[in-house]
C-alpha cells in the first residue's frame, strides 16, 4: 500500500521528480562535483516526498472526518423526524389525516364550484391564488385544493384573504356536509399548525442540511433515500397537499430568508414524493402538474453495496 502511494505520488509530481533526477545525473557526470552534493539532492527527494505523503494523510483523514461529522448529524436530524413522525401519529395517523382532508375537500367543493366565475372576477384573489399559471379545470381545483388544506390546517380560526364574504358560505357547507354521518367532525377541524409545521419544518431542515453540507454529491441522493425511505405512502400525499399551499412555503422561507430553502426545488431535485403510486387517488390538482420531473411510483433504493464502493473508489475506505 505504501508503494502504491508513493508511485502515485511520483505519477502526480512526474514533471518535478524528472528534473530533479536530470540535475543528479548532470552533476555526477560533471567533474569536480562531490559525492556530498548529490546526496543532498537526494535529501530533498525524500523530504518532499516525506512532506507529500504526510499531507496525502492528512487530506484523506479530514475527508473521513467531514463525512463522519455530516453523518452523525444527519442521522440524529433523521431520528429526530422519527420522533416528529410519532407526534404527527399520536394525534392521527397520517392515513386518518389524509381522510380528514378529503371530507373537507368534498364538503367544500360543491360551494366553491357554484361561487367560481364570481371568484374569478376579482382580480385580486386571481393574484393572491396566482390562478392564472392553471388551465382549465386546474384553476378551480387549485382554489379548492388551497382553500380545503388551509382549513385542514387551521381549522375555523382560518383567515381567508380577499375571500371572507364567502367564509360564513364555506363553513355552512363544512358543517353540513361533516355533520353527515362522519365521525370525530370537531377533529376534523381542529387547528393542526402547530403539530404539521414542525413535522414539515425539520423534514426539510434535513432535506436542505444534504443539499448543502453532504461533501459529496453523488451521495446525496444516498442520504436522501434514507429519510424518503421513512415516508409512508399517505406521509407522501399529505407532504405533496402541504408543498403546493402557497402560504406553507412563504412561511417556511420566510423563517430562513437567509438560506432560501426552495421547497419546491428540493421536492423536485430529490424527488421526495416519487414513491406515490403512480394511479394514487387524490384531491385537487394532479401531482404531475406541479412536478413534472418526478417519475411516480419510482421509488428504487441504491444498495448500501454500490455506497461503500462509490467510498471506495473516492479512496475514503482503505
Amino acid at each position: 500500500m505504501l508503494w502504491k502511494r508513493i508511485w502515485n505520488l511520483l505519477k502526480e509530481n512526474k514533471w518535478f521528480f524528472s528534473i530533479l533526477l536530470l540535475i543528479s545525473v548532470g552533476l555526477v557526470c560533471w567533474k569536480g562535483v562531490l559525492l556530498s552534493s548529490v546526496i543532498n539532492i537526494w535529501l530533498v527527494f525524500f523530504t518532499l516526498l516525506t512532506f507529500l505523503l504526510n499531507k496525502e494523510s492528512l487530506e484523506k483523514q479530514n475527508q473521513k472526518d467531514e463525512i463522519q461529522h455530516f453523518e452523525n448529524h444527519f442521522f440524529k436530524m433523521l431520528d429526530y423526524h422519527r420522533e416528529n413522525t410519532k407526534r404527527v401519529e399520536e394525534f392521527a395517523s397520517f392515513e386518518k389525516l389524509n381522510k380528514m382532508y378529503e371530507d373537507i375537500y368534498d364538503a367544500l367543493e360543491e360551494k366553491i364550484k357554484e361561487n367560481f366565475e364570481q371568484i374569478l372576477k376579482d382580480a385580486e384573489v386571481v393574484k393572491l391564488y396566482n390562478l392564472d399559471r392553471f388551465e382549465g379545470d386546474d384553476k378551480q381545483k387549485y382554489l379548492i385544493e388551497q382553500i380545503a388544506y388551509q382549513y385542514f390546517y387551521y381549522g375555523k380560526s382560518i383567515t381567508l384573504p380577499d375571500l371572507e364574504k364567502y367564509k360564513d358560505t364555506f363553513e355552512e357547507a363544512l358543517e353540513k356536509k361533516l355533520s353527515e354521518g362522519i365521525d370525530n367532525s370537531d377533529e376534523i377541524l381542529e387547528n393542526k399548525s402547530d403539530i404539521l409545521k414542525r413535522y414539515y419544518d425539520q423534514l426539510f431542515h434535513s432535506v436542505y442540511y444534504v443539499d448543502t453540507k453532504c461533501p459529496y454529491k453523488a451521495d446525496k441522493d444516498f442520504y436522501i433515500q434514507q429519510l424518503r425511505s421513512n415516508l409512508t405512502n399517505f406521509e407522501q400525499l399529505m407532504l405533496y397537499y402541504w408543498s403546493v399551499d402557497d402560504d406553507n412555503i412563504l412561511e417556511l422561507n420566510k423563517k430562513d430568508n437567509e438560506n432560501s430553502l426552495d421547497v419546491r426545488r428540493l421536492m423536485e431535485t430529490y424527488k421526495l414524493i416519487s414513491g406515490l403510486p403512480s394511479k394514487i387517488h387524490y384531491k385537487g390538482v394532479a401531482p404531475k402538474v406541479f412536478y413534472e420531473e418526478i417519475v411516480f411510483g419510482d421509488n428504487k433504493k441504491k444498495s448500501i453495496l454500490w455506497f461503500m464502493w462509490s467510498k471506495r473508489q473516492r479512496g475514503n475506505l482503505s
